[in-house]
């Protein structure tokens, strides 16, 4: 995902601000490389996958790395496709196998 015009304005600055004080400027991830101290504002949901962009509920605090590792995690997960089902052989008599 490219960089999103409204992270620039100033409504997301408040809103960032706000999320930040409200979490008390602490990490709510909390991930394997965690610094504790928050610099980031975190989508639960991601954008991708339709989260509100300015819903303080799917906002949280995040450290710059546990916000770097979980975009990512959610990105790759977004791209990833499962493969297709496999395919039944259509009905009919069973195959015949000459062995010469």
């Amino acid at each position: 995902m490219g960089y999103d015009q409204r992270l620039g304005q100033g409504a997301w600055k408040n809103l960032r601000r706000f999320i930040l004080d409200r979490d008390r400027w602490l990490c709510q991830i909390r991930g394997p490389k965690c610094t504790g101290g928050a610099t980031c504002v975190d989508h639960i949901v991601s954008r991708v996958d339709g989260g509100d962009f300015y819903n303080p509920q799917n906002l949280r605090a995040a450290c710059r790395a546990c916000n770097a590792a979980g975009g990512a995690k959610l990105t790759n997960r977004k791209r990833w496709r499962a493969p297709p089902p496999p395919v039944e052989a259509p009905a009919g008599p069973e195959p015949v196998f000459r062995i010469f």
